[in-house]
């Protein structure tokens, strides 16, 4: 990452604070959403449009209407794809496809916690230090420190912050866990982060085994076929989840591998106006 420059997602809070300020000599542009769901969303956008003027760097805003769905999990869902769709954008007019986000420690633990309540079958719990969306390579330098560090990192450099005031409601399964999390012990938290390591480290050399075949794979049926039953699963599973394709449950995942296995149907529905088929040797989404 040292000979990079960067786009970066910041939301005003002290984490993308933090990380803006660690990084502010790598910035092309900053990305600011403001989806307008809280009276006070306006002091988030000016407190990281005064930084960014401040330190001359560009700011993109991107104001959100409001959403009929918002009190719905269906919103969390809906405002990654509305923020990640924009940062593209910005990649593209500022021809920067660096992406800098701020997650953190906090955020991979609780990622980790809902995928093992859940018991995904994902080969990796928590969030990856990078990533892909589209055009852009996503990195997360901060996914190794503590959320309360980055706190007192703007406090003692005087970064000034904002405090997302609906973190303090249980309305998503992530706040939820957050507070669920909050609640645990250190002992506790830290024989789970053990148990996380050790999954992860187990599943390292299969991850990218898979990798190496997605990679490969051009959609070909044929293909597809000839692998083993846990290399389809988890080819299968990629391929849903690079679509934006939800996989909300382990029985939903089995009932597309038998649609595939037996070609039973002419098209699985995935979502709403979005179905998966086999067509002239090809597994393709239709959206």
């Amino acid at each position: 990452m040292n000979n990079k420059s960067f786009i970066i997602a910041v939301s005003g809070g002290p984490d993308s604070m933090s990380l803006l300020d660690l990084f502010k000599d790598k910035i092309v542009a900053v990305c600011h959403v403001n989806y307008k769901k809280r009276v006070d969303s306006y002091i988030d956008q000016k407190i990281v449009e005064d930084y960014c003027n401040l330190h001359n760097i560009k700011c993109y805003v991107k104001e959100v209407k409001y959403l009929d769905n918002d009190k719905n999990e269906n919103f969390q869902s809906l405002a990654r794809k509305i923020r990640y769709d924009f940062f593209n954008e910005v990649a593209e007019i500022e021809n920067c496809f660096n992406l800098l986000v701020a997650h953190n420690k906090n955020d991979f633990l609780e990622t980790a916690y809902m995928q093992v309540n859940k018991k995904s079958k994902s080969l990796f719990y928590g969030i990856k230090f990078k990533s892909f969306y589209k055009k852009l390579t996503i990195y997360r330098p901060l996914i190794r420190i503590q959320k309360n560090t980055l706190e007192k990192y703007c406090i003692l450099n005087s970064i000034n912050y904002a405090t997302d005031s609906s973190n303090l409601f249980q309305v998503y399964s992530r706040n939820k866990i957050r507070k669920a999390i909050l609640d645990t012990s250190n002992n506790e938290l830290n024989k789970f982060i053990y148990k996380i390591n050790q999954y992860n480290n187990k599943n390292k050399n299969f991850l990218l085994h898979i990798e190496k075949i997605y990679n490969e794979w051009d959609n070909n049926y044929s293909y597809y076929k000839k692998l083993n039953n846990d290399e389809k699963y988890h080819l299968i599973y990629k391929f849903l989840v690079s679509n934006e394709i939800k996989v909300s449950s382990k029985n939903k995942m089995e009932n597309i591998l038998l649609f595939l296995e037996h070609k039973r149907g002419k098209q699985f529905i995935l979502e709403d106006n979005k179905f998966l088929l086999i067509k002239n040797n090809k597994i393709l989404i239709k959206f």
